[in-house]
Formats: structure tokens, sequence, C-alpha cells
């Protein structure tokens, strides 16, 4: 999940500089942080949505296969829009997405790492996220020439590209059962020293 997720998170992060671009091509200066303000507020009504009613949840990396495969239509319908209110129409849709996704991340992440790697794994995960999401910035800022409907169809291929590699790495798996409620047993105390041993 950290990989899929990861992988779809480098498109993500190549919005911001397209959003400009957009912003840009249609002489719509709001379009430069109000396409990215649309996506926020759909990401937040799909987190709303999932908390309220969340589904798959004995398998969030459903949840989060899903949520790309569900993207990746969206950005790339946004590519192919000339008006920028419809535009921002699909960023809000493809926004509403992440909320689960982010979501169930985070309740796979709970359900599947081990306790006592568990800080480290939340920790990795999100460092992998906010590197992909980098480097989506920087190759998009590269890649400007190409126009926002190319780097938008590209976003979608990655988050296609993230549902594949998340699919082919849970291939023939069983499903985890994910860890016990039971607290950690608490390691062995040393007695003071002097304290007599009985």
């Amino acid at each position: 999940m950290t990989w899929a997720s990861s992988i779809g998170q480098a498109g993500i992060g190549a919005l911001p500089v397209i959003a400009a671009i957009e912003a840009t091509r249609q002489h719509a200066s709001w379009a430069a942080g109000g396409l990215m303000t649309v996506f926020a507020a759909g990401a937040l009504a799909g987190s709303l949505t999932y908390a309220a009613r969340p589904w798959a949840r004995e398998r969030p990396e459903r949840v989060v296969l899903v949520c790309l495969l569900a993207a990746a239509p969206l950005l790339a319908a946004a590519g192919a829009c000339r008006s920028t209110a419809l535009v921002a129409a699909w960023f809000a849709a493809a926004g509403w997405t992440t909320g689960p996704l982010f979501s169930a991340l985070l309740a796979a992440r709970e359900r599947y790492a081990p306790r006592d790697l568990r800080t480290q794994v939340f920790t990795l995960g999100a460092g992998l996220k906010s590197t992909a999401a980098a480097a989506g910035a920087a190759a998009a800022g590269a890649a400007a020439h190409l126009g926002p409907a190319v780097l938008l169809c590209t976003v979608g291929g990655l988050q296609l590209a993230g549902a594949a590699a998340g699919a082919c790495l849970l291939a023939g798996q069983a499903p985890a059962r994910g860890n016990p409620a039971t607290p950690l047993t608490p390691p062995a105390t040393t007695p003071p020293i002097g304290q007599n041993k009985r």
C-alpha cells in the first residue's frame, strides 16, 4: 500500500504546478490556487463520507486500490476540458477519491504493521509519499511545455500505475488478520541495585 500510494502521490504532487499552467492557459488567475482549493475541498468531503460510512473495513487495502483507479479517469477528464469551471469540477471529483484513500491507507498501516515497527512504518510511509510528491512537482515543472492536458493524463496514468503495483504486490497473499487487540506485554524490569532477591 505504501508503494501504491507513493506512485499515485507522484501525480498528485504535480497538480499545483499543473494548476498554475492551466491558469496561465485560460488567463484565469484565480485557477492557480482555486483548482487546488476545490481539490482539497473534495478530499475533505471524501474523508467525511468515508468516516460516516466506511466500507471494506476488513480489507482497507482494497479501498486504496479502488480510489487510485477511480482518480485516474477523473484527472484525465480534467485534461480534456476547455472550460476552467469544468476543470475545477473534475478536480473536486478527483479530490474526493483521495479522502477515502488516505483514511484507508492509515487504517491498513494500523491494521497490518507490527506493533514494534508501527512508528517506523508510519514515518517512512509519510516520507516516501512526500518525496514522491516533490518528485512529481519537479517533473511537472520540467515538462510544463507539454501543456496541462498531457500532464493531467500522465497524472491519471500514475494513479493506474499505483493501483497496478499495489495489486501485483498483493497478488497471491492471504488476507492478513491484522494486529491483535491485546496490548504488548510490558518488558521485564530489573530490580534496583542493592535490592535483595528472594
